[in-house]
């Protein structure tokens, strides 16, 4: 996830603005692995990302 959003250029609080209001503390936590990321979440990043769902499974 990490790599993705920094290609993108985008930093944690901007990610989880274009992703419904996600925290940046949920962001962070997803990417050091210390929170899952759900399904939906990961719907919505791998549209975002224009990647297969699987990548954030």
């Amino acid at each position: 996830m990490k790599t993705y959003r920094s290609m993108a250029g985008l930093t944690q609080t901007e990610l989880g603005k274009k992703i419904g209001g996600i925290p940046r503390s949920h962001i962070s936590a997803m990417e050091s692995g210390t929170r899952s990321i759900g399904k939906e979440i990961a719907k919505k990043l791998a549209e975002l990302f224009g990647v297969s769902v699987d990548m954030f499974l």
